[in-house]
């Protein structure tokens, strides 16, 4: 079956990029790395030390699932707000960039990956010389931003810029995909 309207072809192209795509990621990648950490654990040797020495941390062989696993540090119990903020913070900016690829790609006639490609790589070139360094504001503090209060309307800002991005990146998708209909 082939999508019959613009809508439909947008929706199929969003849940097979932005959902679809990071959920088997993910999933491959949880079943793939989770038997490595079982056997690293199951190999690991503490290392001799002397009496007097300190004791040396062991390593973590802890399996991290996104969205599941509640802390940076899985031996940590509790659940770190602030590390899930920042899963959110990067699902929103994965939307964005995937939206940039998918919109070049539809709205470049000839050598549409070269040219998304070409055009991504000068931004990504032009925002690196800019100096500009996303806060990530109510997502939990920068790590070059840790002892900086935010004021209520940077939060706010933070929330309508971070979630308003992916909106108007796949938008742009949406109408993209309506004019190579149109022409």
């Amino acid at each position: 079956m082939r999508p019959a309207s613009i809508f439909e072809k947008f929706l199929l192209a969003f849940v097979i990029v932005s959902v679809l795509f990071p959920v088997m990621y993910t999933l491959f990648y949880s079943l793939l790395s989770y038997p490595s950490v079982l056997a690293a654990k199951a190999m690991y040797v503490a290392p001799k030390v002397c009496k007097t020495c300190p004791v040396p941390i062991a390593p973590d062989f802890g399996f991290y699932f996104p969205f599941f696993t509640s802390s940076a540090n899985p031996q940590v119990p509790g659940i770190d707000d602030s590390f899930l903020a920042r899963q959110i913070y990067d699902v929103l900016v994965l939307w964005s960039i995937q939206a940039i690829i998918v919109s070049g790609t539809v709205f470049f006639k000839r050598s549409a990956l070269l040219w998304t490609a070409l055009l991504s790589f000068i931004l990504m070139i032009v925002i690196s010389a800019s100096g500009v360094t996303p806060m990530l504001g109510v997502f939990g503090p920068s790590p070059l931003y840790d002892n900086v209060p935010h004021q209520d309307i940077e939060k706010w800002f933070s929330i309508v810029l971070w979630i308003g991005l992916p909106v108007l990146t796949w938008g742009a998708v949406f109408f993209h995909l309506k004019e190579r209909e149109v022409a």
